[in-house]
């Protein structure tokens, strides 16, 4: 298989605007899990919720209230916390045409705090999102809390709540980035290449969206490193690139790595770019490449019962799979290799060709 690794940084702390409320809690999407009801007026239902979800809290009563109807936040850990500031306390309602009700009022019961929502001149049903903001100068640490009618609110008739959120700044603590990405082979897909110049080519393909401007392909031992540059490569087709690398000893089973850092100091950045048809191809005496002596074909591709490769000089193989895991290998050369496919899963896998005059990997089809 291929191996993943990275090393890492800590970026800095940052702040941003979040909710600090959760959508199964207060947007009621649990069903009412994170509520304890002391009046039989309330009681979450999918008769009717705002967009984003399938719950609310209704409250419904014949009669206008003379005392208190409440229901208590807080259970099945949906305690609130905050961290001293300003905040955003936004609910959507929906109200009754017929209803004799003028608002409803939420408590947050350490430190206690009262929000009175007010349902004067607001549309009748429809939900609407009344906002009220609201300063802790001290942290608020899991606080449970209450919505409620009084006498003062009428409470007759029917209304909905939905979507009670608390906005605000919260800090977003450090997080580790990769210094760059790694995908290195494991032992039984190294590379061995006598000491020599070559050419090594490869494919790309950029996607249009991409901000990575380079990557690197690296031998271990002896070690090279070939940037290779792809800011101004065409995006949205496959381009051949080719660069000169010279071996001063023999590279005998080598990891091969391809890397990307994640720096866009260092090329890095975001999008996606492919990779393919990986060759290092020896120069001759007079520095030109081997590749006009080293021709081969493989077919058919896709191939359902036998792969064939006919190759000018004796080549032998290995077919992985995408995961990197060897499914056929051969170590006698042959200029012409039959290889059994109808015992292996349909799909796609990689067909590494090795002769004396290089390596090419060619991706074929099972079907």
């Amino acid at each position: 298989m291929l191996i993943f690794a990275v090393s890492s940084i800590i970026t800095s702390a940052k702040a941003d605007i979040v909710n600090f409320l959760t959508d199964d809690n207060y947007g009621f999407e649990n069903g009412g899990q994170a509520l304890y009801f002391q009046h039989d007026t309330w009681s979450v239902t999918q008769e009717k919720a705002a967009p984003s979800g399938n719950y609310s809290l209704k409250y419904e009563s014949d009669v206008a209230v003379t005392s208190q109807n409440k229901v208590n936040g807080g259970s099945n850990g949906s305690t609130i916390s905050l961290p001293a500031g300003t905040y955003k306390f936004k609910v959507k309602v929906w109200l009754q045409s017929a209803a004799e009700i003028s608002g409803f009022t939420f408590v947050l019961k350490e430190p206690f705090t009262t929000f009175n929502y007010s349902f004067n001149g607001i549309e009748r049903e429809q939900w609407v999102e009344l906002e009220i903001e609201q300063t802790f100068n001290t942290e608020v640490i899991d606080s449970e809390c209450l919505f409620k009618i009084e006498s003062s609110h009428g409470g007759k008739g029917v209304f909905y709540i939905d979507d009670f959120q608390i906005w605000g700044e919260a800090i977003i603590p450090p997080v580790e980035v990769p210094y760059s990405s790694i995908i290195e082979t494991v032992e039984s897909n190294n590379i061995s290449l006598p000491a020599a110049d070559y050419n090594m080519h490869l494919k790309v393909w950029v996607e249009e969206s991409t901000s990575i401007s380079s990557f690197y392909t690296q031998l271990k031992e002896p070690f090279v490193s070939l940037k290779w540059d792809i800011a101004a490569v065409a995006k949205g087709e496959w381009v051949e690139l080719k660069q000169e690398m010279s071996l001063s000893s023999d590279c005998e089973n080598t990891s091969f790595v391809l890397q990307v850092a994640n720096n866009p100091d260092y090329g890095g950045g975001i999008g996606t770019f492919y990779i393919d048809d990986i060759v290092f191809i020896k120069k001759d005496d007079t520095g030109v490449d081997d590749d006009t002596k080293f021709s081969y074909r493989v077919f058919p591709n896709p191939a359902s019962q036998l792969l064939q490769i006919e190759s000018e000089i004796p080549a032998d193989y290995i077919l992985y799979n995408v995961s990197g895991r060897i499914v056929k290998k051969s170590s006698l050369k042959s200029q012409s290799i039959t290889i059994p496919v109808s015992d292996i899963s349909k799909g796609m896998y990689l067909l590494q060709i090795k002769t004396q005059k290089g390596i090419v990997v060619e991706s074929v089809i099972i079907k």
